[in-house]
């Protein structure tokens, strides 16, 4: 299910920070350059490639937030619960959350402890899709002990594009 379907499968919509801000759907042609949440497609693309892998989370969450006095964030945030068939629970008591900002890239959370990917920086805030399910993979049977090194880095296919996008929702700053 992609992250549209997500959204409107929960009745989120006009006036909901997690839908489009006024409930409308723009035009496919240059949607990343309109969308008021432009990370929407890649959000839709990291989950489609999840599902793929075998590894579909429970549940998927995208929208802008704003922390008090701070700038706003487009985020991205991947739950699977403890009871997810394909985690270990051992390793996950919890459950496993994959999050991504266009502030701070991606990183995975149990509970209290955040690491970004790959460790060091070494995955592109906008990394292909099919590495951020390698990581999943990885850390759904390993948990964050065990470190996780990407086979190949590069970017998402559209990357140029939501960068562009991104710029242009940061210029808007607390106009958003």
């Amino acid at each position: 299910m992609s992250a549209r379907e997500l959204r409107e499968a929960s009745g989120l919509g006009r006036g909901d920070a997690e839908g489009t801000r006024d409930g409308s759907q723009p035009s496919a042609g240059g949607a990343t350059r309109h969308l008021t949440l432009p990370h929407l497609p890649y959000g839709d693309a990291v989950n489609a490639e999840l599902i793929a892998s075998g590894l579909g989370p429970d549940r998927v969450h995208a929208g802008v937030r704003r922390e008090l006095g701070g700038p706003c964030e487009l985020y991205l945030t991947a739950l699977w619960t403890p009871d997810h068939a394909d985690l270990d629970g051992s390793v996950w008591p919890e459950g496993l959350t994959v999050s991504w900002s266009h502030l701070t890239g991606w990183s995975a959370h149990d509970g209290d402890t955040v690491r970004q990917l790959g460790g060091d920086g070494d995955v592109d805030d906008l990394a292909p899709p099919a590495l951020i399910a390698d990581a999943v993979l990885h850390l759904a049977v390993h948990g964050l002990d065990i470190a996780w090194t990407p086979p190949a880095g590069g970017r998402w296919e559209h990357a140029d594009d939501l960068d562009a996008a991104l710029d242009a929702f940061t210029e808007r700053g607390t106009d958003w």
